[in-house]
């Protein structure tokens, strides 16, 4: 979350944002994310991270479901959406990228980590989690209507004593254009 938060930093002109953390989990992203915040919504699917969540005080609604379904209910809610270890879970993310880019305003800001592979658009490990290339990346940031900002390749955790390579992205939403 930190790392995520340094960059996403780097793009916000306004403290004052509606900002939707997809996969919230207990709320550490969020802590990091609230200073740019109006409001704050967590969606995530373990109601048992939700409670540890609320107990940070910092969000104005949590959500227990899951992450698409709930994109599609708030059309143009959000400023920024962030995801740290949450793609991870999750392979062909084309539906995400949709529903964020629905979820946000002309202009919203999109931040996520992702592990990084440089195989195919995306691949499922032996650690059962998957891994995205930056040309996938770049592709669905394109056909979705973003801007890349930013991807930048780094440790993004350790994980058993090892590092694991990922990438930080931060997209725009573009303004009724595909750029």
């Amino acid at each position: 979350p930190d790392l995520l938060f340094d960059l996403v930093g780097r793009f916000v002109s306004s403290g004052k944002l509606d900002i939707l953390d997809l996969g919230c989990g207990t709320g550490l992203a969020g802590a990091r994310v609230h200073p740019f915040a109006r409001t704050l919504t967590g969606v995530d699917l373990s109601s048992n991270m939700l409670k540890i969540a609320r107990q940070r005080q910092i969000y104005d609604d949590l959500i227990c479901g899951e992450l698409v379904e709930f994109l599609g209910t708030r059309p143009k809610s959000f400023d920024m959406a962030i995801a740290t270890d949450v793609f991870i879970y999750i392979g062909d993310l084309s539906r995400v990228f949709h529903g964020v880019r629905g979820a946000l305003r002309d202009g919203g800001l999109f931040g996520f980590s992702v592990e990084a592979s440089e195989e195919k658009d995306f691949v499922l490990r032996s650690t059962c989690r998957y891994a995205h290339s930056v040309t996938y990346l770049r592709k669905l940031a394109e056909s979705h209507q973003f801007y890349v900002e930013a991807i930048e390749s780094m440790v993004i955790r350790q994980q058993d004593g090892s590092d694991v390579v990922g990438y930080l992205a931060v997209l725009r939403s573009s303004l009724g254009c595909v750029c």
